[in-house]
Order: structure tokens, then C-alpha cells, then sequence
């Protein structure tokens, strides 16, 4: 809830003062979010609790490099950055649907 909560305000914020706050709830409902994730998946697996959360870990960051790749591929064709934003949203979403 604080990731959405953070993206749509840093993706509406108009001004430093706004979108400098927003950035910070992003910040908090990620590292929320890594935490949270981590403890169920060590209760979940059990005695394979390290491999499941090495192999997240792992997933985690291969979908961070991606949305990084298609917010500068965003810039790159002129939308800005607000659009990239949401297409790393949609990435997002994509990745858990799979």
C-alpha cells in the first residue's frame, strides 16, 4: 500500500517539496515490502528457507535492473519520466501475474 501510495504521488507531484516526501514513502513501503516478503518466505519454506530467499533475492534484483532499463528506455523516447514510472508499475504487475 505505501508503494502505490508513493508512486502516485511522486508520479502527480508537481513541485521538489512534494515529490521529495513521496519518494520517501516509496522508500519506506519498499524496504516494508523486502522485509515483510523475506520473513513469510523463510516461514513458508522451512528448512529450505535460505535457498527460497537467495532465489528471490535474485528475481528481486533482475526485475529492479529491467525497470530501470525500461524507465531510461521511456526517457530516451521522449515520454519523461512520470510515464516510466508507471510502465515499471506495469512490469510490475506483469511479474506478478507470472
Amino acid at each position: 500500500m505505501l508503494v502505490a501510495v508513493g508512486v502516485l504521488a511522486l508520479v502527480l507531484a508537481r513541485s521538489l517539496a512534494v515529490s521529495l516526501p513521496a519518494v520517501a514513502v516509496l522508500a519506506l513501503g519498499g524496504n516494508v515490502a523486502i522485509a515483510a516478503s523475506q520473513a513469510g518466505l523463510a516461514q513458508h519454506h522451512g528448512p529450505a528457507a535460505s535457498a527460497a530467499v537467495t532465489e528471490a533475492n535474485g528475481v528481486g534484483s533482475s526485475i529492479g535492473l529491467v525497470g530501470a532499463l525500461a524507465a531510461g528506455a521511456c526517457v530516451a523516447i521522449g515520454w519523461g519520466w512520470r510515464p516510466a514510472v508507471a510502465v515499471t508499475i506495469a512490469i510490475t504487475l506483469l511479474t506478478a501475474w507470472a
